[in-house]
């Protein structure tokens, strides 16, 4: 796995990755003028990082008639874009002025950070929603585009932007086969390039072979953390990586640019990404929500080893968000059952449909003598699960639910899988969970749709195995 140039040794290499201070693929993403390029990568490569010392460097030349775009996941990740900008802009020795952040377009609230370098022109950095980039123009770049709310959309509103000069550089990880990221890699890879990209690929072995994990234990050094991986080798580094991952769909997408298969999900991730919101624009949310706003709970019990899962939903404005995820974890079921009581105690509280299968037969049936009208107990069986897992497609197609974008909540999601099955009926199983195939988080966050579903059948004939 070391990549080790003839006749160097391992001390000479690191000496080597050391001293420079970019990995070769970030160093040729700099050096590119291509008009059009994007990058396929691994997690935490450091191509965000290299991609706005690049804007930096275009931007502030002498003479540059066009201004900087970099569209950020959200705001957030905006401020920490503009922050590497001003870092870069001193290392080049140029001046600049920092105007913080401004309001684009006040009507519709749309606000980027910004500063101005000393020939004039800006660099802005803002969420990459569609409407901020209508009538953009210059050297435009767009951060993990796959994980945006709608990529097809952003990109057709971007791309004229570039008509009368600049460029576009789309940089992104994998969200599904069924992505418009995906479909313009494969237009690259299997259908003669029609839009003319040039292309960049690294998956973490790549990056490791590059020098990755040497310059992330520089990094670690030179701030003095201690950590006990410092004097693990690229191959522990890896190893580690791959063990840390809940599933091999996790580490094919997330790791390895392999973009999971959509065809066999109940929820694609573009139906996920749909749902999701960064822990900002979840807690905005959440500050408008009355105390009094009903609630729905799902409860999931866990067996043997798995986590028992208490998943809150709140219904506010014609959605359901998701206030809180609790995993009770080697928690007895006495415990278990006082916090379920506890929750149903609340006023707020409407409804709760509870795992009454086995084990959780009890602690369902208390909970039910104790509130009358307000406990759906569940028996998980073929058609209980299909028609919860259709209710949750439902509200999932029509956007209708909101949940933080916690990758492993997304995956736990994701894990739960479809194909045909004899004669009419659909199949639904759970595979890849984060516990064994089981996902308990998301068959509980199917349970808290189900509790607040007024409709009593889904008329479908399925089959489960």
């Amino acid at each position: 796995m070391n990549l080790i140039l003839p006749a160097e040794t391992q001390a000479q290499r690191e000496k080597r990755v050391c001293r420079a201070y970019w990995l070769p693929t970030q160093e040729r993403w700099i050096k590119s003028r291509r008009r059009l390029k994007i990058m396929q990568k691994t997690r935490r490569f450091g191509g965000s990082y290299a991609n706005n010392y690049a804007a930096v460097e275009r931007v502030c030349v002498k003479g540059n008639p066009f201004d900087a775009w970099i569209g950020s996941r959200d705001m957030l990740a905006a401020r920490l874009s503009v922050n590497d900008g001003k870092g870069f802009a001193r290392k080049l020795k140029q001046g600049l002025q920092d105007h913080g952040e401004v309001i684009l377009d006040d009507d519709r609230k749309l606000r980027a950070f910004e500063i101005e370098f000393s020939n004039g022109r800006f660099l802005r950095a803002l969420s990459s929603s569609p409407d901020a980039f209508a009538g953009k123009q210059g050297w435009i770049s767009l951060d993990e585009f796959a994980l945006h709310k709608d990529p097809r959309q952003l990109y057709g509103i971007v791309q004229p932007g570039i008509m009368r000069g600049g460029s576009l550089s789309i940089i992104s990880t994998h969200r599904g086969t069924g992505n418009f990221f995906n479909e313009l890699i494969k237009e690259i890879t299997q259908k003669g390039n029609p839009k003319g990209f040039e292309l960049f690929t690294v998956n973490i072995e790549q990056a490791v072979q590059e020098g990755l994990w040497i310059k992330i234990k520089q990094g670690l050094r030179e701030s003095g953390v201690e950590d006990e991986r410092l004097e693990w080798d690229d191959d522990a580094f890896l190893q580690s990586l791959r063990a840390e991952c809940a599933t091999q769909e996790m580490w094919n997408q997330e790791y390895m640019c392999l973009p999971c298969d959509d065809s066999a999900a109940l929820l694609t991730w573009e139906e996920i990404i749909s749902a999701s919101r960064t822990d900002a624009e979840h807690a905005a949310l959440m500050r408008d929500v009355p105390a009094n706003a009903p609630r729905y709970i799902g409860m999931d019990i866990g067996r043997r080893n798995h986590p028992s899962v208490l998943y809150k939903w709140v219904r506010y404005a014609g959605r359901l968000m998701e206030e809180e995820i609790r995993l009770l974890q080697n928690m007895p079921f006495t415990e278990q059952e006082a916090i379920l009581l506890g929750e149903l105690e609340r006023p707020e509280v409407r409804r709760a449909a509870v795992d009454a299968t086995g084990l959780g037969m009890q602690i369902a049936e208390t909970a039910a003598r104790a509130h009358p009208g307000k406990v759906d107990q569940v028996t998980f069986n073929p058609r209980t699960k299909v028609e919860m897992a259709t209710r949750a497609k439902r509200a999932f197609q029509d956007r209708a639910v909101i949940m933080r974008d916690s990758a492993k909540v997304q995956y736990e999601f994701y894990s739960i899988k479809q194909k045909a099955g004899s004669a009419d009926s659909i199949v639904i199983t759970s595979e890849a969970g984060l516990s064994d195939g089981h996902s308990d988080i998301a068959w509980a966050g199917f349970l808290g749709i189900r509790a607040a579903d007024e409709s009593d059948s889904v008329p479908v004939s399925m089959i489960l195995i």
